[in-house]
């Protein structure tokens, strides 16, 4: 899952480096700056990149010994400030990762807001120079602001006008035809089973059409969690419909998911069914031409318990919000608890069927066992109810969570003693939710902080601290989705 088309997504901002080439000839792609800008009191760095195996290489590009640079005002051509290149690892090539030979460069010495440029006097390509950049405290906020529009885009049954989503991104709303999810049916064990069902709403996947419960389950966790510690950075004037009404965007936009989950849950017994999706694979230039028969798919542990825990989230964030959506805080809380009911009732996993649904959404048994202890702690977090601390305490650390070997709390060699990215990750993102609840248990919140620790400081830190790039993805993480 990652974040930037939903919900293969991750909603993560950081030091992002990128090769581009502006108009000018002097500009290279060797001289690497921060693709979004940078704060004015943030640690300033430039890369200089000979590539010598792989993408770009051969490349004759070569700063040399005791090589300088220059930080150039791009309005008046202006010399601001001259650093030097140190040459990565004494000049070694970069074998493991990029295949380059890296120099870098300091300027946070720099904070005069304005737009700049790296110019390079010397070495082989003298007079070359970087695209342009920016100092600036707001550098982020545009690249929030896009990036939460980006759930707007792939809102499904809504219509996105043109005042909204601009001249390029507008429609009516999609996927509202006959035999499409005003009136989705069943299809399980390889057949459409009737039970004509109301799915509408939610998100568009990553490519496609279909619409998937436990896939978003890091995506919710991610926006509702940010939005609570951020505060300050979601403003209610991003321009989707819901804009101006008191409520954050982000969480108006986290909503119109919540919204979808609710439609998806079975009133009877509190199980969630797990997706919306067609027999083929197929997308068209725009979501409301797509008229395929659409479907949804039966009832699963993994998805009811990706409920249970935003539904708790939510109802928790939302109760704040009261005015301007009356009731639906608590809405949110029955849910969680007839979600958690159902997983209570069913210990085992429970999977459906959709043979011949393009996708399957089944997870594996040690996700759903993790992604139960991660609704156990936001429906901790949400009621004090000891019944789920409980669960929490005796199956963060249990066998059943174990995924590919990993688990983040054991010892060695029963475990890992570290978090891992791309493992476990509905049991890590509850694990931290277990650790801000008021009442938790403080030998369990002490083991799971070590287990964090351990990860930032001997892997993600240590990966930094000896990668070219400043990368912290260490061996292993480069993977589908690895930018979550």
């Amino acid at each position: 899952m990652n974040l930037i088309t939903q919900p293969k997504i991750v909603f993560t901002i950081g030091l992002v480096f990128f090769f581009v080439s502006r108009a000018f000839s002097a500009v290279v792609p060797n001289i690497i700056v921060d693709q979004f800008g940078y704060k004015t009191a943030d640690p300033k760095i430039v890369l200089f990149a000979q590539p010598n195996t792989g993408v770009g290489s051969p490349s004759g590009y070569n700063l040399g010994a005791g090589a300088t640079f220059q930080v150039i005002n791009s309005a008046g051509g202006a010399t601001v400030f001259t650093g030097n290149a140190v040459t990565w690892n004494g000049g070694a090539t970069d074998n493991t990762y990029s295949g380059d030979k890296i120099w870098q460069g300091t300027f946070t010495a720099l904070n005069t807001p304005g737009t700049y440029y790296i110019k390079v006097p010397g070495g082989s390509n003298p007079g070359s120079q970087s695209y342009n950049f920016n100092i600036q405290d707001n550098v982020y906020n545009g690249v929030v602001t896009a990036s939460q529009r980006a759930f707007f885009y792939q809102r499904c049954g809504g219509n996105i006008s043109a005042a909204n989503g601009g001249a390029n991104w507008n429609h009516i709303a999609c996927h509202e035809n006959a035999n499409q999810d005003l009136v989705a049916h069943l299809y399980d064990n390889g057949a459409d089973q009737g039970s004509p069902r109301d799915v509408h709403g939610g998100w568009h996947d990553a490519g496609d059409y279909g619409k998937y419960v436990p896939w978003a389950h890091a995506t919710m966790w991610y926006l509702m969690h940010s939005a609570e510690w951020y505060p300050l950075g979601y403003p209610d004037n991003t321009n989707i419909p819901e804009s101006g009404n008191g409520v954050p965007d982000i969480l108006d936009e986290a909503k119109w998911e919540l919204d979808w989950m609710l439609r998806m849950q079975r009133a009877s017994d509190g199980a969630l069914y797990s997706m919306v999706n067609q027999v083929n694979y197929s997308t068209t230039g725009s979501p409301n031409t797509d008229l395929t028969q659409r479907y949804y798919s039966n009832v699963t542990t993994a998805s009811t318990a990706t409920g249970a825990m935003a539904f708790a989230l939510g109802s928790r964030l939302f109760t704040a919000y009261g005015a301007a959506y009356p009731g639906y805080a608590a809405t949110l809380q029955s849910a969680a608890v007839s979600a958690w009911n159902y997983l209570a009732a069913n210990p085992s996993p429970v999977n459906c069927v959709p043979t011949n649904l393009y996708a399957n959404d089944n997870m594996s048994a040690a996700w759903d066992a993790g992604a139960r202890v991660g609704a156990a702690a936001e429906l901790y977090a949400l009621t004090g109810n000891a019944t789920y601390r409980t669960y929490f305490d005796a199956n963060y650390n249990s066998a059943a969570i174990i995924e590919n070997s990993f688990r983040p709390v054991s010892n060695p060699p029963a475990g890992s003693d570290h978090f891992d990215p791309s493992l476990c990750e509905p049991l890590q993102l509850g694990m931290v939710s277990y650790c801000l609840a008021p009442g938790a248990t403080a030998a369990v919140t002490t083991a799971i902080k070590n287990s964090l620790k351990n990860e930032c400081d001997n892997y993600i830190m240590n990966q930094q601290a000896n990668d070219p790039y400043l990368g912290f993805m260490y061996t292993g993480h480069y993977t589908w989705g690895s930018n979550q």
